[in-house]
Formats: C-alpha cells, sequence, structure tokens
C-alpha cells in the first residue's frame, strides 16, 4: 500500500506541475487564498484517485524565486524502487519521501497544517521576496491524495519542501535544537545521546563560532525568520543544524570564499580576480555554492560549514495548546515546554539560538585567515598613526606644550633672545645700550599686538563696541603709551595729548 501511494503522490505532482506551468501568470490575492485544482488521475497499473492542487499558480511562483524551473523539478519527481517512504523519528508518525536525486522530500502533514499553510503562504511568498538567503524551510507545494471519495480517511496532506541539506556533502553532526532547557534528569551530562537521527537539545555538549561575517548575517536572518513566525502566531519549530567538516583541500579555500563573499557584498558585480577563477575551476570549491557559514569548531580548532534551516513550523497556539500549556506547567517549568505561547517561544529560540548556541571565541585565539587578519591590521595601523599625529587626541600636557612652542610670542621671544645672545658675544659689537632698549621695546609692542589679536581667534571673543581686533589692539598700545607719556611729563600740553591720540 506505502508504494502505491507514493507512486500515486509522485504521479499526482508531476500533473499539477505540468498543469500550473501553462496557466503562469501575475499573482492576485485569489491565488493565496483557498484556490486549488482537483484532478481525478489513474496511474498505469493503478487505481483511480483524487489529486487536489492547493494554490497551485502561487507554489509556481515560489518555485520560480527558489530559482527552479518546472522542467528541473520533474527530472527529480521520478519512480525509483530504491527509495521508499520512512516514517519519522519524531512523535508526530509523518511519513518522508526523498527524491532520488536527494534535492527535494515530501511530508505528510494533518489537516490543521494545512490552514496554517495557506494562511502563512502570502506572507511567506513576500518574505522570499525580501529574504531570499532566509532560513525557514523552502516550501515547493501542498497536496491532497483521495482514494474515496466518501470515506475522508482515505486522505492524504502532502507538502513538499526542498533538502535542507546539499545532496552530495555528508554531514558529521546534525541537530534539531527548539532553544529549551532539558527536564530534569534528561541533561546533556546525565544521560547518553539516544537519537536515532539528529541530536536534541539535551543532547548537544558544543557551540558554534562563526566568523564576523557569517555570525552578523546568521543573527539577522535569524531575527527577521522568527518575526515572521510569531506574526502567524506559530510555536514549536525547531533549527535543524547540520555540519560538514572541511577536507585540507576545501579549508585551503576559505580566504577565497571571503574574499568573493566580501567583493559581492560591496556591490562589485563583476568579480573576475585570479582567486575567484580559482574557486570556480577547482572541483573542492562546489560545498562553498550551496551557502552554508563558514565556521570553526571552538573545543577542537577545526574548520566547518554549518548549514541552518527553521523546520516543523505549522503549529499554532490554538485553544487546545493552552489547555496542554496549563497542565504541563503544573509539573515542569515554561522554559523546559514546547507547547508555549508563540511569544514566548519566540523570544527563547531566538536567544537560545543567537547567544547561548554561539561560542564567542575559538579558545581565546583569533583563528581568522590571514587576509582578513592582515586587513584588520592595516586598518588599526592607519587610526594610531591618524590619533598620533593628531593635536586633538594628545594629553593636555601635551596639547600646552605643543601650542607653547608654536605660538607668535614664544617664536618672538626666542628670536630677540638668540639675537642678544650672539650680540654680546661678538666682539665688533658697537650698539649702544640706548639702541638696543629701542629694539626691545618695538620689539615687545609688536609681540603684545600679534599675541592680542591671535588671542582674540582662538578665544573668539567680540570686540568691544564694534572695534575690530586690529583697533582693538592699536587702543591698548595707545594707553599703555600714554602712561608712559605721564610718568615721563606729569602735566603734558594740550598739544602732546592731541598727537598721542592721533598715533
Amino acid at each position: 500500500l506505502a508504494g502505491s501511494m507514493q507512486s500515486d503522490i509522485i504521479f499526482g505532482i508531476r500533473h499539477c506541475v505540468q498543469q500550473a506551468a501553462k496557466s503562469s501568470h501575475d499573482l492576485k490575492d485569489s491565488d493565496f487564498e483557498e484556490s486549488k485544482e482537483e484532478y481525478t488521475l489513474t496511474r498505469e497499473g493503478g487505481s483511480e484517485f483524487l489529486f487536489k492542487d492547493y494554490a497551485p499558480a502561487a507554489f509556481n511562483k515560489i518555485r520560480s524565486l527558489h530559482g527552479v524551473t518546472p522542467e528541473e523539478f520533474l527530472e527529480s519527481w521520478v519512480v525509483d524502487d530504491k527509495c521508499s517512504m520512512e516514517e519519522s523519528t519524531a512523535r508526530s508518525g509523518s511519513m518522508f519521501y526523498k527524491t532520488p536525486d536527494k534535492k527535494y522530500l515530501f511530508k505528510t502533514i494533518l489537516h490543521p497544517e494545512v490552514a496554517v499553510m495557506l494562511d502563512l503562504l502570502k506572507d511567506y511568498h513576500n518574505h522570499l521576496i525580501k529574504e531570499p538567503k532566509t532560513f525557514i524551510v523552502r516550501a515547493f507545494g501542498l497536496f491532497r491524495l483521495t482514494y474515496s471519495k466518501v470515506l475522508s480517511k482515505d486522505q492524504t496532506w502532502v507538502l513538499i519542501m526542498g533538502n535542507g541539506f546539499p545532496p552530495d556533502v555528508h554531514m558529521d553532526e546534525v541537530f534539531d535544537l527548539k532553544g529549551r532547557a532539558p527536564k530534569k534528569g534528561k541533561g546533556p551530562d546525565e544521560r547518553e545521546p539516544i537519537s536515532r537521527g539528529a541530536r536534541k537539545d539535551n543532547e548537544i555538549q558544543r557551540k558554534l563560532f562563526f566568523y564576523p561575517a557569517s555570525k552578523n548575517f546568521y543573527i539577522e536572518q535569524m531575527k527577521k525568520d522568527v518575526e515572521l513566525l510569531k506574526l502567524h502566531d506559530i510555536m514549536d519549530y525547531s533549527l535543524l543544524v547540520g555540519i560538514h567538516k572541511l577536507t585540507p583541500e576545501e579549508k585551503a579555500l576559505i580566504p577565497l570564499k571571503l574574499k568573493e563573499e566580501k567583493k559581492k557584498k560591496e556591490g562589485e558585480e563583476k568579480v573576475s580576480s585570479k582567486h575567484f577563477k580559482k574557486v570556480v575551476k577547482d572541483p573542492h570549491a562546489k560545498i562553498f555554492q550551496y551557502g552554508g557559514l563558514i565556521a570553526r569548531n571552538p573545543q577542537t580548532g577545526e574548520d566547518e560549514l554549518v548549514f541552518v534551516g527553521i523546520i516543523d513550523n505549522l503549529t499554532t497556539f490554538n485553544a487546545k495548546k493552552a489547555i496542554a500549556n496549563a497542565c504541563k506547567r503544573m509539573l515542569w517549568s515554561e522554559d523546559t515546554l514546547s507547547t508555549v505561547r508563540s511569544a514566548f517561544y519566540a523570544s527563547r529560540f531566538l536567544t537560545w539560538m543567537t547567544s547561548t548556541l554561539l561560542s564567542e571565541g575559538d579558545n581565546g585565539a583569533d583563528n581568522r585567515p590571514e587576509e582578513e587578519l592582515f586587513e584588520e591590521y592595516v586598518s588599526r595601523l592607519q587610526t594610531y598613526s591618524q590619533r598620533a599625529l593628531s593635536p586633538r587626541s594628545a594629553p593636555k600636557s601635551d596639547k600646552k606644550s605643543l601650542e607653547s612652542a608654536t605660538s607668535p610670542r614664544s617664536k618672538s621671544k626666542t628670536r630677540s633672545t638668540e639675537d642678544r645672545t650672539r650680540e654680546s658675544k661678538s666682539p665688533g659689537s658697537t650698539r649702544s645700550k640706548s639702541a638696543r632698549g629701542k629694539s626691545e621695546e618695538k620689539g615687545e609692542k609688536t609681540s603684545v599686538k600679534v599675541t592680542s589679536s591671535s588671542k582674540n581667534l582662538t578665544e573668539d571673543k567680540a570686540p568691544e563696541e564694534g572695534l575690530s581686533p586690529r583697533s582693538t589692539s592699536s587702543k591698548r598700545s595707545n594707553s599703555k603709551k600714554k602712561t608712559d607719556s605721564k610718568a615721563a611729563s606729569p602735566e603734558p600740553t594740550r598739544s602732546s595729548k592731541t598727537k598721542t591720540e592721533e598715533k
């Protein structure tokens, strides 16, 4: 019966995809709602059955957004005796079937999950346009198989998804994480791993260490995806993590891969460097084309490629889940439960996946590629040089000494002192004390003028009564001259006073 069912499903999928490709058109709101096409089909050597295609135009568009043409899609969906449906290891009891090329799979789901998928479909389509690298599992079609028009128990709903892991890449470790705390007595240190497939939260004993660029992308994309699920009141989803340990040949291409990603991020359309050509031609470079995140094992120091995807995202917190939550909270803490409110689940999931699961360092060592380290070193060196040469970054004591050394007054004083020393040492010096005094008085007046004007310019003080800085300095020199003249002649005449004011 199972073999006949999987053959009927594959036959129905091929028929529906071909029909949807013929009637391709711009999407309308009605294409995301309860739009469906139902066909009566008979496979060669089999019995008649009904096959319904939910939202065919919408899923046809979604397949094209993922870069999958109808021809490529149909090539994967062929009947192969070596492939058969398998029962899930989860409590749901769903059946899985992987295509022979391992690119796609279908999963049997329940009718309430069909309603959630149709409710999410339009926002999921728009999310794909904005976030083409989303972690949410890729959905390619939703169908229903019916063998009897009378008995509803003969109905089987099928969701087609893309494989979360590249088909030709071996995963050394696989985890299925929900971000909840383990119940008492079931922690990773209290029992041995018992999962047949992916390990759960209470079986993981390691963390993930991403390079800066990969880490930033991982955190930001996770926030956007979780926000979409929270908006539709979805909970009980999990993060599927696959880890591939890089071989020495693959590891040698990591710096080149990072350089390629950096150029693409900066908006350079043409990445035609020698390094990029080497990456494209190298047979080991194919692994980097699947979108994995370059990472390193913080415990062993081994280079890794990490693939992540959010799966099982078709369960909402309804009345039934609310009752289950109330009963379970009497026995366990809410941090250990999956059946919780969607907002609480989203917050806990996001905190665990973007903080608890990640390692801040690799045993305290910076093991990034040499190219990235060299660029950071040059950047830091330039910053340090600018700070060292900038007067603003110098200490206050250095600023004062620098200003005093470069001020016009100090320069004039230094110059006049050197002149006096040189003249006093020379034997042929015939300058009189009076001439030397006049020279010093003239230099003093000049220095006073320069100092007052520089002071006005640096402190931005407004001149008194609308006078310019130059007139202010001349006014001060005139006042000083008045004082000197008064000391010389206590009773100056009117004419001498007028002459002084004119000067």
